[in-house]
């Protein structure tokens, strides 16, 4: 492994990407100054493996915690995946049919929806990706890494909490909520990935902007909230730098002088 000096973790949307979602050219020349600086940049989001590919590809970095820590590669190898139970999936399915919310699959390399409705396409138009395919035979073959539910109601994710507390349910966008195991998070991803690596002492810096960023900049020495980041977010941070679209991330590692 590399001697870094330290780690920074991104976030995504909203955070290291731009209004259309793309990685923009002078951030990648931030990124490859942090590399020559010896500081690992890591993508850090709820995302998977397969949408995240071209971004990490046009970033040219290596590491990623996917699906909300459920999943962690470093140079295309893979480090951890966790499950969420069949059991669960089962009994979630039915939950969320009962009140007319569709969900989308996750496995590192592949989506799929239960079925389909407005929230699903808006959601997925939300991020500028395609909505995935449905398949209603998939959870009877496959144990699952993460599970997305569409739902535009404020109070679903206390609804979904409260009945599936071996789960944890986070607010993604307006018209979603990322699933995960209870206990894994963005956050238990970079402490896995700091111990692989031996690199536990070395200062580390997260960048976030939403609502599944909060253990993210938790689990970091130094926290970095966007301009554009939520209320409670910018509240717990050491840093809050420029939005997404005005330079924040160059403007916040210059800041703290890792570029």
């Amino acid at each position: 492994m590399a001697n870094y000096k330290g780690v920074v973790f991104f976030d995504l949307d909203g955070t290291l990407l731009n209004q259309n979602a793309e990685v923009t050219p002078e951030i990648q020349k931030t990124i490859e100054q942090l590399k020559k600086n010896q500081i690992l940049p890591v993508i850090a989001t709820g995302r998977t493996k397969r949408e995240v590919k071209k971004i990490m590809e046009d970033a040219k970095i290596s590491a990623l915690i996917a699906m909300n820590g459920m999943y962690i590669e470093i140079e295309n190898q893979e480090i951890y995946r966790a499950e969420i139970p069949a059991k669960a999936i089962h009994e979630l399915i039915k939950f969320a049919r009962a009140l007319d919310d569709e969900i989308a699959y996750y496995t590192p390399d592949h989506i799929y929806c239960s079925g389909n409705n407005q929230n699903l396409v808006n959601h997925y138009r939300h991020f500028k990706v395609q909505s995935p395919e449905v398949n209603t035979q998939i959870i009877d073959q496959t144990i699952f890494s993460m599970l997305l539910v569409g739902n535009q109601q404020k109070e679903a994710s206390e609804i979904y909490q409260k009945a599936f507390p071996s789960l944890t349910f986070y607010r993604n966008s307006p018209y979603s909520i990322d699933v995960t195991n209870h206990g894994t998070n963005k956050g238990t991803g970079v402490k896995q990935l700091k111990q692989i690596l031996k690199i536990e002492n070395q200062p580390s810096f997260a960048f976030g902007d939403g609502n599944n960023d909060f253990a993210l900049l938790e689990a970091c020495d130094f926290k970095i909230a966007m301009g554009n980041a939520v209320e409670p977010l910018k509240r717990i941070a050491s840093y809050i730098t420029a939005s997404n679209t005005q330079g924040g991330i160059e403007q916040a590692l210059n800041y703290f002088k890792l570029i």
